[in-house]
């Protein structure tokens, strides 16, 4: 019986490379990457219309389509802390790990990619002052690359030298506080149940918080995360349908493109918009053969979500070459429509490009190497945390 050719062309060439499902132990879940790629095309939205708007064409519906963007574009971010809230509290309660090992591994996912993009926007600082971000004293220079380094614009008032990496910092910290609290509390002899009472009661908590005084609002959808992950375990899965999924996020959508105003209307949306996703991320990872678990399977979205770290990091400095280049070519000025569709075209191929290469010449080979599958234990297996 003689073996099945391997599969030639163009489309083999990307599973190999941008395939998720060879890298690290778990179970594998195609509509993870997926979701990965619908939140990293959110975030890509948000900077392409900030960056057309000199050029924003003449039309009522046109207009109110990119402010629209702008501002739901930010959920792109909330959606990734759902899913590392999931990926990451998963790991800690059913993996056996210790502190020490689980930091290095966090921040050897974090630190290559952002490290290599970091250097190249230092360069880019020192080539184009002009479009530098760094302090005119050498000591103020040094201590906001420290800063930068140690990925505290975000949780601090810092402005951070590449503008997304601000998410980081949010990362970061819950990198290194679940661990402690998952220890701490000895929340692995829980029951799944005790566990979901307690994040509950901190989810309401922080967004009593936020109502009050505005606080770190992002800490609601890591919550998020770890609760869907709760519900997750249940056997059989909770009922939850496709449609009122995607419902209830176009409704959280909505809340978020009108900003409610005041503390409480920021709660409000906060909540929305973290019980969406949790609503979504459950259908579509809970339902693998139903229809939002395909459509998010698509192969050219899961490729994309398999590199969203890189093109998260990069796209930002790919967008403003491309409109730097446009600005020579066309001053600012009302443009049509289909200018605006092309230049959109035009950026997305080059964020493309350079988050592929980003991805194949670091994030890869340095923070996606396959790693020894972990002792057995009795805990339920862990969803895959070869993602972001």
């Amino acid at each position: 019986m003689h073996a099945a050719p391997a599969e030639p062309g163009l489309r083999a060439w990307l599973r190999s490379r941008f395939e998720l499902s060879r890298h690290g132990p778990g179970q594998h879940l195609p509509a993870m990457d997926g979701l990965r790629g619908v939140a990293v095309l959110l975030v890509f939205g948000v900077h392409f219309a900030t960056q057309a708007e000199p050029w924003l064409a003449d039309g009522i519906v046109f207009t109110l389509l990119l402010a629209a963007l702008r501002r739901i574009g930010h959920a792109g971010v909330d959606l990734f802390f759902v899913l590392s809230g999931l990926l990451i509290y998963g790991a800690l309660i059913a993996g056996r790990w210790h502190y020490a090992g689980f930091m290095r591994r966090r921040l050897q996912r974090l630190y290559p990619t952002f490290l290599a993009v970091f250097l190249l926007y230092l360069l880019l600082s020192l080539l184009m002052p002009g479009q530098s971000k760094l302090p005119a004293a050498p000591a103020d220079a040094a201590m906001y690359l420290l800063a930068n380094l140690l990925l505290l614009p975000g949780l601090f008032p810092i402005e951070p030298m590449i503008s997304v990496a601000w998410s980081l910092s949010y990362e970061l910290a819950f990198y290194l506080l679940m661990p402690v609290l998952v220890v701490a509390l000895r929340l692995r002899q829980w029951s799944s149940r005790q566990r979901m009472l307690l994040f509950l009661g901190l989810a309401l908590l922080t967004a009593l918080n936020i109502a009050t005084v505005q606080g770190h609002v992002r800490f609601v959808m890591f919550l998020a995360g770890v609760l869907l992950f709760e519900a997750m375990q249940r056997r059989p899965p909770l009922a939850t349908q496709a449609l009122p999924a995607l419902l209830a996020v176009v409704l959280a959508l909505v809340i978020d493109g009108v900003r409610p105003v005041g503390s409480v209307g920021f709660a409000l949306r906060t909540v929305a918009m973290a019980a969406a996703f949790w609503l979504l991320c459950h259908v579509a990872l809970t339902q693998p053969a139903g229809p939002l678990a395909r459509a998010l399977s698509w192969e050219p979205l899961r490729w994309l979500g398999a590199m969203s770290y890189s093109f998260y990091l990069i796209h930002s400095l790919a967008l403003k070459a491309v409109f730097l280049l446009l600005a020579h070519a066309w001053a600012a000025q009302p443009m049509p429509v289909a200018w605006h569709l092309a230049a959109a075209a035009v950026s997305f191929g080059g964020s493309l490009l350079a988050s592929a290469a980003l991805f194949l010449a670091v994030e890869r080979p340095l923070s996606l190497a396959p790693r020894p599958r972990p002792v057995a234990s009795a805990a339920p297996a862990p969803v895959e945390v070869t993602g972001r």
